[in-house]
Order: C-alpha cells, then structure tokens, then sequence
C-alpha cells in the first residue's frame, strides 16, 4: 500500500473503511435523506455491497473515496483510452483486482482502480512492476463499461495503431486500391460509435492514400477541423465532435511521445507506421491557441527524394548546369526560396549525385526529415544547445569533405559556412530569398565580407512549386489573345491544358507537383560585381546579359508543355521582369 494513503488510512482507527467513506458522504451533506444514511450504514459489509446501493450513488461515493484518500478521480467513460496500456494486462487479472492501465508514457503508467484497498495486490502484478505507477480511482459502474468495450474489441481482433509494429486500421475496411471515393467526401464515422483511437487511424489512412504532405487538426469552439495539404493545397478533410476532442489530441500525443499532460508549451515529436504496407514516417509538432490545442502533422515521403534531378522538374539543360555546380571539389551552393517550395528535396537530390563513399558528408538539419545512406546526420536541438553554429563549428573538425547545413538564418551561421566552404569543402545551404541574385544581398546583409562571397560562391538555384495537371483528366483549350500577351508568348497555336478532375486525382484536376527553376552559375563577371558592392538591380543586368533563364521563362514554358497552367505560375511567380 502506498505510504501516503496507508498513513491516511491510519488517522481513522475508529471507523471500519465502509463507514469511513459514509461519514465522508455524510459530512459534505452528500446524503440528506435519513432514509438514504439508514440504508446505507446497513451495507458495510464491504465496497462492493456498498455500491450495490444503485448506479445513482456511485459517483457520489467514489468522489468522496478520492478526497478521503487522496487519489485523484477520473470518469473513465470519458478519458482517453490507451488500448496498448490495456493490452499490459490480462482480462481475468483485470476483473480480479478491478484495475485498468490506461494510459502509457515511456516508463509512466496510469492505473485506473475501483477499490484503493487492493492498490498493495495491483503494485505487485507483473505487468506494472517495470513501471512507474501512478494510480487513479474510477467509479466501479465505469470500469465494467470501459472493461467490456475495450475486452471485447480486442477479443474481435481490432487494428490497434502501434510504432513500426501494426498497420493502421484494418486492411478491409481501407483497401488496397487508389480509390477514394473524391476528396470532396469526408471520412464518415458513428459519432455513437468511434474511438479517438479508431478516428485518428481513419484519418492518417485517408491523408497517405490521398497524397497529402501535411494533416492539421486545428482545434475550434466545440470541434476540430481537420484538412490536409495536398499538392500545396489545403482541404478540409473531416471535422471531429468535441466528445472526441480532447481523446484525438491525446492519442496523438501519446503516440508521438510527447507529454499529454502539458498543453501550454510548443512539443514535437514522431511517429513511424506501418500503412498500407508501407512504413510512414509523420513530424509532430503541436502548439496552443486561443481556441485550443493544434497538432500539425508532416508526412515524409522519401521516395521523392532519390528519383533523381528530372523528377524535380528540370529540364535537360537546367541538370547539366546544375551537375556542372556541385560537382566541383569546394565552394557554396545556395537554394533559394519561401518556405514549402521543395529546398530540402533539392539538396538532399544533390547529395545523392556525389560520390558519399569517397567522400565524408555530414548534414546539419533542423529536423532531419529522411535518412541518407552513408550521409553523418546532426539534427538541431536548441533544448540543449545544440544549433546550427555550434554543429557547424563542431563538424569542421570531422574531417568532412562536403557539408549540409539547413539552413542559414543568422549572421554568424552565414560567417562560418562561408568559411567552410573556403576551405577546401564544398557545402551546401538553403536561405530565404526571392531569387537568385537576391540571395547574394541577404549574405551581404548577414555581414559576410563581399570579397569572402564572391570566393564562396560556386552557384545559386532559386525554385517554385506548382502542381501538376492530372495526365488521366488533361484536357486542351486555346488561350485567350489577352492571357498569351500577359504571359509575352507570340507564338501562333499555341494551346494550354487544365485538370477536369477524375477518380485518380480525386476530383482536384491536379496530381503531383513539379519545379520551376532559376539557375545561376557564379563567374568572373559576377565575383568582380560582388567585391565592387555592386547594387542588386546592376547585378540583375549582368546576370540577363549573360543568358541567366529567369522562373518566369521557367514556368511559361511548362504552360507551353502542358506541365502546368497558367493559373499556378502566376499564383507563384511575378510574371513581369
């Protein structure tokens, strides 16, 4: 028994435990008919003949149990339930010592108890003694309900969503073909008849079989939205009651590993999966707002990365002045642009173009969003002081031949990478900047010594995405004379498509994304512009002179192939040089 609830229990040598929890009842005033106290006294034989008193007493007394004792009490009707908790324990054992694991943590474990006399007997089951148990009393009608619901699914053989271990959901009630039946349609449940455990399966199977990148669960008055970001896009996907509220936010949670109890501080986590067959790897990052938790989930899609440089949308000329940059032995290469527009992927396409097996490679990242074979990889962590200067200066001393850092954010980050890549390395970075020659103004801007840029320097890429139109669904029509001039196309027959939507795209029109590119190759020229402090606009006219092909061109050539349309390059770039 524990110390704190023995010595309790000791301050009340007077009273039988049974009486002890009437005269707590009483003292509050919980019982007001004489009547009611009568019969009550006449049922102290033990707690089970006193809660035979009826459904309607059970609360009352389980309450006061908990203030007399000081165990916390919970409805567990209504708390989330945390099935792999559950499964810790035998069913018989279960009913024995009426107790229910409900919730695990790492090393934490949550047991649900009727009857805080037989805490001594649970503390010494098999199940929960490499655990550190905290226990919690339950009205005894509640853990028959949650007993038989949970034993009985379980006995049925329902999915349970487990870390590299479970598919998610059930096999038949998903598929395994493409068909979702439209985006347009959302998931539909029994709101009667759902668990928060069930419902979040549901939704991580339908965000991975449409594509998604993202899924958002933001929390609103009296229910959450769900919508899923899809080739760039938002959709709303779902909307969750708020009886399941809170249970979603917290399976979540658990299976990402984060701490369920605080909800005031930023968390991220992870989590891995088997769906479909396939193993899902999804970043969890959850934050509070005025209207409650939000909890935003990054779906990886690693095959993406490794296709190969065509399969990010450039052209034969753009991969041929792209390998002519990175593969030289040492200096600087930048990818530019807002956030969300493919940097990453970019980067780590490149890596896989030089030789890892010669050459040492280390990668800093904040987060490290896939595994590289024969790539070192830091991941950020400012909880312990591990940023991108101090990993910098740190791996300078690894003997490294080509470097990775994710990005450049601050003066002192730009400083050394710019150093690094002076010294006989060749490195690799993203910065925020709107095209390529605005990249050389940001590193100005972080007070990198011109001179020290313009040795730097090996190229720049600045890249956009736009979605693709769905090959199934692609229909031709002539543009207007208006559109071709806005776009400066004077070709004659000229003809663009669009998306009329169909079952593989879901009814979207558009499947898949691709990038518009910018490339640009550092040379003499442009050194000698750079340590002059030449201004931007000048360097743009050298940059033009020399036969630089801009985004726009980029994008208005993919209208012209029938990539894209014209809605998305415009939505993405500035048509007008």
């Amino acid at each position: 028994m524990d110390v704190k609830l023995k010595k309790r229990l000791s301050a009340y040598n007077g009273y039988s435990y049974d009486e002890l929890a009437l005269k707590a009842l009483h003292e509050k005033g919980e019982l007001r008919r004489k009547e009611d106290i009568a019969f009550l006294k006449r049922a102290t034989a033990n707690l089970d003949t006193l809660f035979e008193c009826g459904p309607f007493m059970h609360e009352k007394i389980t309450k006061s149990l908990s203030k007399l004792v000081s165990i916390p009490y919970v409805n567990i009707q209504e708390e989330f339930i945390d099935r792999n908790a559950i499964l810790l324990i035998a069913p018989d054992v279960a009913r024995e010592k009426e107790a229910l694991p409900i919730l695990q943590q790492g090393k934490k474990l949550i047991v649900a108890v009727v009857n805080p006399l037989k805490i001594k007997d649970i503390g010494l089951l098999r199940c929960v003694s490499d655990f550190n148990v905290r226990f919690v009393l339950c009205q005894k009608l509640h853990f028959q309900n949650v007993f038989e619901k949970y034993f009985n699914l379980v006995k049925k053989g329902e999915g349970v969503l487990e870390k590299k271990k479970e598919p998610v959901g059930r096999g038949a009630e998903h598929g395994g073909g493409d068909s979702d039946g439209g985006l347009r349609e959302n998931i539909t449940f029994d709101i009667n008849d759902v668990s928060a455990v069930s419902l979040v399966n549901k939704i991580l199977n339908k965000a991975v079989s449409l594509r998604a990148t993202d899924i958002h669960f933001e929390s609103r008055v009296n229910e959450i939205r769900v919508r899923t970001r899809i080739d760039g896009m938002l959709y709303e996907l779902t909307r969750i009651p708020q009886d399941l509220q809170k249970a979603c936010i917290s399976r979540l949670k658990v299976l990402a590993s984060l701490d369920i109890t605080e909800n005031r501080q930023p968390q991220d986590g992870r989590i891995s999966a088997l769906i479909k067959g396939k193993e899902q790897h999804f970043r969890v990052s959850s934050i509070q707002t005025k209207m409650g938790e939000n909890v935003v989930l990054r779906i990886f899609k690693e095959s993406n990365m490794f296709a190969g440089l065509g399969n990010l949308g450039m052209s034969e000329t753009e991969i041929k002045l792209f390998k002519s940059i990175i593969l030289r032995p040492h200096g600087m290469v930048l990818v530019t642009g807002p956030v969300g527009s493919g940097k990453t992927t970019t980067l780590y396409t490149a890596l896989q173009e030089l030789d890892t097996k010669r050459n040492k490679v280390i990668t800093i990242e904040d987060p490290v969003e896939c595994l590289l074979e024969g790539v070192s990889q830091v991941e950020v962590d400012t909880k312990v002081d591990i940023n991108f200067v101090n990993s910098l200066r740190a791996v300078l001393r690894h003997d490294s031949d080509i470097l990775m850092v994710g990005e450049i954010r601050d003066n002192e980050t730009a400083k050394i990478a710019v150093r690094a890549a002076l010294t006989g390395q060749q490195l690799f970075s993203t910065l925020h900047a709107v095209d390529t020659v605005s990249a050389i103004t940001t590193l100005r801007n972080f007070d990198v010594p011109p001179f020290l840029i313009a040795s730097a320097l090996n190229g720049i890429v600045a890249q956009r995405l736009v979605r693709k139109i769905c090959d199934n669904c692609k229909e031709e029509y002539v543009p207007s004379p208006q559109l071709l001039e806005d776009l400066s196309i004077k070709q004659e027959g000229v003809t663009f498509a669009f998306g009329k939507g169909c079952e593989k795209c879901a009814g979207i029109g558009f499947y898949g994304q691709t990038g518009i590119f910018e490339i640009l190759q550092i040379n003499n020229t442009l050194r000698d512009a750079v340590i002059s402090h030449t201004e931007e606009n000048e360097i743009k006219k050298i940059t033009k002179s020399m036969g630089l092909s801009y985004m726009r061109e980029c994008g208005v050539k993919k209208i012209i192939d029938k990539v894209t349309t014209p809605e998305e390059v415009m939505q993405e770039i500035l048509l007008e040089l």
